[in-house]
């Protein structure tokens, strides 16, 4: 690898704001070969929760643990600061994951330190907390995007509800759009109703269609003229 500095690696499946500045001070300050950051959730069952001592030091793993018993609701946020050094930690030849194998070694050695954050994060790897995400933008939570792109053609008596319209896309005459994403180039027809679901890009919705309960139509897919669908999934071409 033959650099010398530290580097950032951080999950694309998860929108934040965290401090990277402060966490790489720590990091150089606590002189740790890798540093987490940690966040507090609600439910920390379907994450891994990671004990920490007084100075930081990572003390090990608890992988989804039950919310009653869990040490703390502090889980892995998917932003780390790594020292070069770590990737002679990575074994050659096979797929490792740094998080299963590495970190815990590491922890074992006390080289691994962790920086608690109350930053907003989200992991959008599911199809409502993408569009929780995608909202939350819309709302001016954290940014300030528009939430209809100036290349799409949103019909004057079409009604759009704290939802995303994305590049090219067409909402048709009357459609109704609440808590929705419309991506690239997807086509929403004369009356139909998207609420709460998510539709691919490229992808074609008839007129009259109703797609509710985090629907989720995929890349260039087609929903016929007067279909309803709650909570499906249509995969699309990818």
């Amino acid at each position: 690898h033959g650099g010398s500095d530290a580097f950032l690696v951080l999950n694309g499946d998860v929108l934040t704001d965290l401090d990277i500045t402060a966490m790489v001070a720590s990091h150089r300050a606590a002189g740790a070969e890798a540093t987490l950051a940690l966040t507090e959730v609600e439910d920390p069952s379907r994450y891994g929760v990671v004990p920490t001592d007084a100075e930081g030091r990572v003390l090990g793993f608890v992988e989804k643990p039950d919310a009653a018993s869990a040490p703390s609701r502090w889980i892995n946020a998917g932003t780390y600061v790594l020292e070069p050094s770590i990737l002679d930690r990575i074994p050659a030849g096979r797929r490792v994951s740094i998080e299963r194998e590495v970190f815990p070694a590491m922890a074992t050695e006390g080289r691994l330190h962790a920086v608690q954050s109350d930053a907003y994060w989200i992991d959008t790897g599911t199809p409502e907390t993408y569009i929780r995400a995608q909202l939350d933008l819309v709302d001016g939570t954290h940014g300030d995007l528009p939430a209809v792109h100036p290349s799409a053609t949103v019909d004057p008596s079409a009604d759009v509800q704290r939802s995303i319209v994305m590049s090219g896309a067409t909402i048709g005459p009357g459609a109704h759009l609440l808590n929705s994403i419309v991506m690239d180039g997807g086509t929403i027809g004369a009356g139909a109703v998207v609420a709460h679901s998510i539709v691919g890009p490229g992808a074609q919705i008839g007129e009259g269609a109703s797609l509710t309960d985090l629907t989720v139509i995929g890349s260039a897919e087609t929903v016929g003229a007067g279909i309803g669908l709650a909570g499906a999934r249509v995969p699309g071409d990818s």
